[in-house]
């Protein structure tokens, strides 16, 4: 397998962070934890753009637009409890006779989110597309009637 570049290092050659801003976002995950792409964010040295397109050269993954249309409630109902919340990974497809679930995430690297949510379909295999985290994060809270939904009639819980 080829090894992948850090994206630190990705982010850098894009012209998108500086060293020092790569510093500080190390120093703010050090101290408070969280993902240093999410540090960089927060930090406002990076937009989610950018960091979007980074992760996108690091994994070399397709991405995925996702909505509340792109997701079936079948599909939300096979989840493992918390996965949608805690990992941000989001069922968009199923193929049963085949064994294929294809999911959205926010984090390719998830490789415990992703073998969990597998294990819960009964997978042979799992496609993974990449979404921005906001995107993920927004859809999960109206999917799962979180806080400032008013629907709860399509939330799953």
């Amino acid at each position: 397998m080829r090894k992948r570049e850090r994206l630190d290092q990705i982010l850098i050659r894009l012209g998108y962070a500086t060293r020092g801003q790569v510093e500080e976002a190390v120093q703010l995950q050090q101290e408070k934890g969280g993902r240093f792409g999410s540090n960089l964010v927060e930090l406002g040295a990076v937009s989610e753009e950018e960091l979007f397109d980074a992760l996108v050269e690091q994994f070399r993954v397709p991405t995925i637009a996702v909505d509340d249309t792109t997701v079936s409630v079948e599909l939300l109902e096979r989840m493992p409890p918390g996965a949608l919340e805690e990992s941000l990974i989001v069922p968009v497809g199923w193929n049963e006779s085949l064994g294929v679930l294809s999911v959205a995430v926010a984090n390719p690297a998830d490789d415990v989110g992703i073998e969990r949510v597998r294990k819960a379909f009964g997978a042979k295999k799992v496609r993974v597309s990449l979404a921005p985290e906001s995107v993920l994060a927004d859809l999960v809270l109206r999917l799962t009637g979180g806080p400032g939904d008013e629907a709860g009639e399509a939330g799953v819980r």
